[in-house]
């Protein structure tokens, strides 16, 4: 009888064994079955896929920069940051050596160069302006070359006639926003050292892309813009796509604060959010910044395919 019941006994707890491990088994399966199907949803969503960019914070007027044409030394300011200065104010003046006479042949030389661009600036624009076909970022550029061909003309004479100074002159009326040099600083050719705007600029970003990116933007595209705001806070205000130039442009083209390696395609970006950038603050022209495009979006598994075909 004992023996019997130590039989029973034992079945039960064989039997009370598999039930346990039959449950760990369904439990872990579904657990598996649960993982696998995370993991597959989580794959197939798909992710943007984002090109960054350079870019400038761009006035639609446009924006000019004051050059200096030969070394020395800044005299006086003869305007102050964030004032209005009228066409052909003069701005600063920079004190140099004076200028022996081979140098002043030099210059001679260089003010006939200088109106032979002048006067290839001026064509171009005129053939333009017939054609009728050309882009108006493309205009106003080369206009700009111009009145900068127009001042450089204009230093060039007064450094002749004046062997001991130069004065640099406003191109255009407009805002003073930036000035880059401070009284009893040296100055180098070609450095920038003040920046003109139109008085209340309507600000839009100028971006460079590679041929591989512009030739999927579409006008009408989002686009997000970075850039470092007021009290060093990290700055983002949505854009839309205006224009993507149909020709590259040259690296020796593009403004001074743009590092290009290679010709790109620019792009115009309108500013959809005025309001956040005011509250932001720091949104000045010529500021540099940095513009994200989203160009596609894939899911994890076209990425991963996409990565080992490369490789």
């Amino acid at each position: 009888m004992k023996k019997a019941a130590s039989m029973f006994s034992g079945s039960s707890d064989s039997a009370a064994v598999f039930v346990s491990k039959s449950r760990m088994l369904v439990i872990s399966a579904g657990f598996a079955l649960f993982s696998v199907l995370g993991l597959w949803i989580l794959l197939a969503q798909k992710i943007p896929i984002v090109e960054p960019a350079q870019g400038i914070l761009w006035p639609k007027g446009g924006l000019s920069r004051v050059v200096v044409m030969r070394e020395g030394i800044v005299e006086s300011l003869m305007v102050k940051e964030g004032g209005l200065a009228r066409v052909r104010q003069p701005l600063i003046v920079v004190r140099h050596r004076m200028i022996p006479k081979e140098e002043v042949e030099e210059l001679k030389y260089q003010e006939s160069v200088l109106k032979e661009r002048l006067n290839y600036v001026q064509e171009s624009i005129d053939r333009r302006k017939e054609g009728g076909l050309a882009a108006d970022l493309e205009l106003m550029r080369l206009e700009d070359q111009l009145l900068h061909s127009q001042v450089a003309n204009r230093e060039a004479l007064v450094a002749i006639r004046d062997k001991s100074s130069t004065v640099l002159y406003a191109p255009r009326r407009g805002r003073v926003i930036e000035i880059r040099t401070t009284v009893g600083a040296e100055v180098q050719p070609n450095q920038a050292v003040a920046t003109i705007v139109d008085e209340a600029p309507d600000l839009e970003v100028l971006a460079y892309v590679t041929p591989e990116v512009a030739s999927r933007l579409n006008v009408g595209g989002v686009a997000k813009v970075n850039w470092v705001g007021a009290e060093g806070r990290n700055a983002v205000a949505p854009g839309t796509i205006s224009k993507v130039s149909s020709l590259p442009v040259s690296p020796k083209d593009v403004d001074r604060s743009i590092v290009l390696e290679k010709p790109h395609f620019e792009v115009l970006i309108a500013m959809t959010d005025r309001e956040a950038i005011d509250t932001i603050g720091s949104a000045s022209p010529g500021k540099a910044v940095r513009v994200e495009f989203q160009i596609d979006d894939k899911s994890l598994f076209e990425w991963m395919f996409s990565r080992f075909s490369v490789n």
